[in-house]
C-alpha cells in the first residue's frame, strides 16, 4: 500500500473518539514499531488509556469497513478471479484450458509471537517444529500471487497442521468459501496437505500436488516437470 490515504477513504468516522487519521496513525505505528503504549502516548500527545482506545477503535473500524473490500472470498467474484488472476500456463497444466475453473494455491504460514504470560495460550501457540511461539494463518492465493483470502490464525500445536486446518475451513464453510468455490476448481497444495487430499476430492474439487520421482527414477516427463515448475512458481508467488 503506497499511501495511508487509501485507509482513510474506507474508514467511517469513529464517533466519540479522536480523528480517524490519528487513530490509524497510532495503530500503524504500533504495528510497525511495537512501541509500548506509554511511549506512543508521548509521541502523539495522548494518555495511555487514549492510545488503547485509539488502537482498538482503528482495528475494529478497519476490520468492518476496509478489510472486506480487499481480502476474503466475498471481496471478488469467482468469475473475476478466474479472468484476472489465473495464469494461462496454470489453466493449461491444471485445468485443461478451462475458462471457468478457479485455480487456488493454499499454504500455511507463520506469525511469530513473543512468549505469552498466559500459560494456556503459551502452550497452544508454541511450535515444536520452529521451537518458538507462533500462530498459523492459512493463505489462499491465485496463480499470479493475488491474495484471495487469509483464514485463521490457528494455534501452532500439533493438531493444527495444514491438512487439519484445511479440513476445518471446509467443514465450517469459512467466509462462505463452499458457495464461492465450484466443483471444477483446482486446489494446488504441497505435501503437507496429503492427508486432506481425499477429503477435498470428496467435496468435488480437483487437487494438484508437486510430483516426486519414483524410487530408481532420475528424470520426470516433460509435462510432469512443467506441472512441478508451475506449482513451485505459484508457491513462490505468495
Amino acid at each position: 500500500m503506497n499511501s495511508p490515504h487509501i485507509l482513510y477513504q474506507h474508514v467511517k468516522p469513529m464517533l466519540g473518539l479522536y480523528a480517524v487519521r490519528t487513530c490509524i496513525a497510532v495503530l500503524l505505528t504500533k504495528l510497525r514499531t511495537g512501541l509500548p503504549n506509554h511511549i506512543l502516548g508521548t509521541i502523539f500527545s495522548l494518555a495511555k488509556s487514549q492510545v488503547q482506545r485509539c488502537i482498538h477503535s482503528a482495528r475494529v473500524s478497519l476490520m468492518q469497513d476496509f478489510v472486506p473490500h480487499f481480502i476474503g472470498f466475498q471481496h471478488i467474484s469467482h468469475e473475476d478471479f478466474v479472468r484476472n488472476h489465473t495464469t494461462p500456463i496454470a489453466k493449461t497444466l491444471f485445468a485443461n484450458d478451462s475458462e471457468d475453473a478457479a485455480i487456488i494455491v493454499m499454504d500455511g504460514t507463520y506469525i511469530y509471537l513473543q512468549k505469552s504470560a498466559d500459560y494456556e495460550f503459551q502452550r497452544l501457540s508454541y511450535s515444536l517444529h520452529k521451537n518458538r511461539p507462533l500462530v498459523k494463518p492459512m493463505v489462499i492465493v491465485g496463480t499470479d500471487g493475488y491474495i484471495l483470502s487469509v483464514l485463521g490464525p490457528y494455534f501452532a500445536n500439533g493438531k493444527n497442521n495444514d491438512a487439519a486446518i484445511t479440513k476445518h475451513m471446509i467443514s465450517v464453510n469459512a467466509e462462505g468459501m463452499n458457495e464461492w468455490l465450484e466443483t471444477s476448481d483446482v486446489c494446488v497444495v504441497d505435501r503437507g496437505f496429503r492427508d486432506v487430499v481425499d477429503f477435498l476430492r470428496e467435496q468435488g474439487y480437483n487437487v494438484e500436488m508437486p510430483v516426486y520421482l519414483k524410487k530408481g527414477s532420475k528424470n520426470s516427463t516433460g509435462r510432469r516437470s512443467q506441472r512441478q515448475q508451475t506449482s513451485n512458481q505459484s508457491e513462490m508467488g505468495r
